[in-house]
């Protein structure tokens, strides 16, 4: 940040002929303390506008007390759905000893009923608003919610949906009863406190009123509770150990779901950044990535697809196994063209694939020409004008392309069951320079025209279902005088010398720790090649 400023500094000094003022903007996608600390630094008389309700109850230092633990006494109990009803009577006779303004807040229109029934049940004064009021009648609740003395305690139980029409912004606390399905709407719900959010550019030391919130949490709760667990730790409340066992469990569930796919941050650098919001899998599946038929030796591989910088698709041409075996492979796919094309030569087994589902393999017909594709998304299916398009990818090349759907053909199962011919293919221990995660289009473009279409030779240093991980990968030339081959170029010292990446020391090590006990690892030397 410093160099930036300093940067920043220079360039206006330059501008000496300038006479408008200075003006600087600063954008970001959440609220930082750090950003704090720029302002105070940097700007004078600043202006910020949060349009997110729920990053301005980050910037307004709303408490969050999570009441899924018994705080009072520092113990921490897991609340179970059945005891809510008793916690939550719980939480209001501590907070009902001091004069309050209150708003409880539940997802739906029963439970809000059920909270206000409650209340009365132990004689408290409360109001009810929920979505399945008129408008005028919402708007009744918050002239009354007005009308009260500063003095005087108020309750108040509200849905999600009443929340606009209430127009509340001073209550002093809140209690989530349950949990909303979205971080606007908790933005929403906070936002009834935000009078009292605390505002550093006035320069107070201390809030007249500290706007506190409660949330409820119960084993019901797993779908949101990485939400709200995200907004305790950047609200700095420590995370109770029942909660982090919570979220454990449910990310260990997650990261087994053999339904999802592997992460490919973590396959192309050893780790993912964002694996707390990133919706792939992060833990090895044995039954899924232990399907690999390649998992040691040599392979010559063709390249025909690039992805980016470290990560391609290729047709494997020839393996060498560890005791010196060759296979040339370049029959399979050969094999594969001719049967496809002798199934599809005649027409009565053209049957137009119909039903059609994202994930589904079938044919797809181009110039008399088939070829296998996987269906990755679906356009619009109820378009009146015959024109549905599809996202495919060719499993055969690696390529992805938009078809028209009229031109997918169901295919045989014979031909399902061959194996794709692509594979995906990384190469080791590089990551981007600047510590990006994602390699910059000059990279990419440098790797397409360095080794599209050309045949490739790399040792197999780790294998998972249908992708190899290379090291080194090299392009290797004949001398046919001496015969002997020896190396023309290796595509990791490429990246490295023209300035594309750095080195990634700990990639294959992040991967082989993960892979302990589950799928083989291959029994090659601690020292690769550089």
């Amino acid at each position: 940040v410093r160099f930036i400023v300093k940067t920043y500094s220079d360039e206006l000094r330059k501008q000496d002929d300038r006479t408008a003022p200075q003006q600087l903007l600063l954008f970001g996608t959440q609220w930082e303390s750090k950003v704090h600390s720029f302002i105070s630094s940097y700007m004078c008389e600043p202006k910020i506008a949060i349009t997110s309700r729920y990053e301005a109850s980050l910037y307004g230092k709303v408490r969050q007390e999570d009441y899924q633990f018994d705080l009072i006494l520092q113990i921490p109990v897991v609340c179970r759905h059945m005891q809510k009803p008793n916690k939550f009577l719980d939480i209001m006779d501590d907070i009902l000893k001091e004069n309050c303004k209150l708003v409880i807040f539940a997802s739906k229109v029963n439970l809000a009923c059920n909270v206000y029934k409650l209340l009365q049940s132990r004689s408290l004064c409360a109001m009810l608003a929920h979505d399945s009021m008129d408008k005028f009648d919402i708007e009744e609740k918050s002239s009354s919610w007005y009308c009260y003395e500063e003095e005087e305690p108020i309750i108040l139980v509200a849905t999600d949906g009443s929340i606009p029409h209430l127009y509340i912004n001073n209550a002093t606390t809140i209690i989530h009863y349950d949990l909303p399905d979205s971080k606007t709407k908790f933005g929403n719900r906070m936002s009834c406190m935000s009078r009292h959010y605390w505002n550093f550019l006035t320069k107070d030391e201390e809030q007249s009123v500290i706007p506190t919130s409660y949330i409820l949490i119960t084993e019901e709760s797993t779908e949101t509770v990485d939400t709200i667990s995200k907004l305790l730790i950047r609200s700095k409340v420590k995370l109770p150990e029942q909660l982090r066992q919570m979220l454990a469990g449910r990310n260990q569930a997650l990261n087994l779901d053999k339904e999802k796919r592997l992460c490919h941050y973590l396959k192309a650098f050893g780790r993912c950044r964002h694996e707390d919001v990133c919706k792939d899998r992060h833990l090895i599946v044995p039954d899924i990535d232990g399907r690999s038929k390649l998992t040691c030796g040599y392979v010559k591989i063709r390249m025909t697809n690039i992805v980016d910088a470290s990560h391609f698709h290729g047709i494997i041409q020839e393996h060498k196994a560890p005791d010196g075996t060759v296979t040339d492979l370049r029959c399979d796919y050969t094999n594969l063209l001719f049967q496809m094309q002798s199934f599809f030569g005649d027409h009565m087994n053209r049957q137009r694939h119909t039903n059609m589902c994202i994930g589904d393999v079938c044919a797809y017909e181009f110039s008399e020409i088939f070829h296998r594709v996987k269906i990755t998304d679906l356009g619009n299916l109820n378009s009146n004008d015959g024109g549905i398009m599809a996202t495919v990818k060719f499993v055969d090349d690696g390529t992805e392309q938009k078809v028209e759907a009229k031109k997918l053909f169901d295919l045989p199962q014979k031909l399902k069951n061959i194996s794709f011919q692509a594979v995906d293919v990384y190469i080791c221990r590089i990551k981007p320079i600047d510590s990006d995660e994602d390699w910059t289009p000059r990279a990419s473009m440098f790797i397409h025209q360095l080794i599209e279409h050309k045949e490739l030779d790399g040792r197999i240093v780790l294998s998972m279902e249908n992708t190899l991980w290379l090291d080194p990968l090299v392009e290797e030339i004949e001398l046919t005088a001496v015969g002997t081959k020896v190396h023309k170029m290796y595509v990791r010292s490429e990246l490295l010398k023209n300035g594309f990446a750095v080195d990634n020391p700990k990639h294959l090590q992040n991967l082989y720790e993960l892979c302990k006990g589950k799928i083989k690892i291959p029994d090659i030397n601690k020292e690769l090649h550089k």
